[in-house]
């Protein structure tokens, strides 16, 4: 009797306890470490994309540019107001239905930060002609940050189409270049202080204003043949037809 009962009760048991008792829970993601996650993806996107992420301009990129990802952020988050409570409780779903529409607008501001799209963008606002066909070395480059910004941009091309795109390009409409050559040189200041006093007093040489920030390669020198169209709250165009190289300069 007493072993009988003794087993009866084990029995009884067991079968309370059910499948439950060998079912291990697999751990869910924290909603706050995904919403974490949410924002520092979008954060990242927003900062390349405006430009801010060089070392110099981190700090004004960490700002800018998480202060505007914020509402972004939040934007990718209201889908989560749709998903079914089932899925919020698993793992991989869950972390799909935050980061998906974060990663889907992290990828479109990467793509309108890219080069190529930088460099339609310039030429379109800014009443710039397409680039020559047969144009080499193309660079560009920029940052935005609230109504402030600045653009460069730097080709090659040979003399026949650089003049065909000065000439169809709007901006330049009406505008008279300054002309350099030997005797009155388009020179960038040394960064030596000395030599810098020095460049300043005397000589033919023209100061060449490159921004703030400006990339390594914006070099725009003319020491045989060149011009420079100006607009000063603007653009500057700066051809260097010794060698029909065409740096532009755009900021406001």
């Amino acid at each position: 009797m007493t072993m009988g009962s003794q087993g009866a009760s084990s029995t009884e048991a067991a079968s309370h306890a059910g499948p439950r008792g060998n079912t291990k829970t697999k751990p869910t993601p924290s909603a706050s470490l995904l919403v974490l996650a949410c924002i520092a993806v979008v954060t990242a996107a927003r900062i390349y994309s405006i430009g801010l992420w060089r070392p110099a301009l981190l700090e004004m990129g960490f700002f800018y540019g998480g202060l505007t990802a914020l509402p972004l952020a939040a934007l990718c988050l209201v889908p989560q107001l749709l998903v079914p409570r089932r899925f919020k409780r698993s793992g991989l779903p869950r972390v799909a239905a935050f980061m998906l529409p974060a990663v889907a607008l992290a990828a479109f501001m990467v793509y309108w930060g890219l080069p190529s799209t930088r460099l339609q963008a310039m030429l379109d606002n800014e009443d710039f002609a397409p680039l020559p066909a047969s144009a080499t070395g193309v660079k560009v480059d920029g940052w935005i940050c609230g109504f402030a910004h600045e653009a460069w941009l730097r080709f090659t091309a040979p003399a026949d189409e650089v003049e065909a795109f000065l000439a169809a390009s709007p901006f330049l409409e009406g505008t008279a270049p300054e002309h350099f050559g030997p005797e009155r040189m388009l020179l960038l200041p040394p960064s030596d202080a000395d030599a810098l006093e020095v460049w300043q007093i005397g000589g033919p040489n023209k100061f060449v204003f490159r921004g703030t920030y400006p990339p390594s390669w914006y070099t725009p020198e003319v020491r045989e043949k060149g011009r420079r169209y100006e607009c000063p709250s603007r653009c500057t165009v700066i051809v260097n037809d010794a060698t029909g190289t065409v740096y532009i300069y755009c900021h406001d």
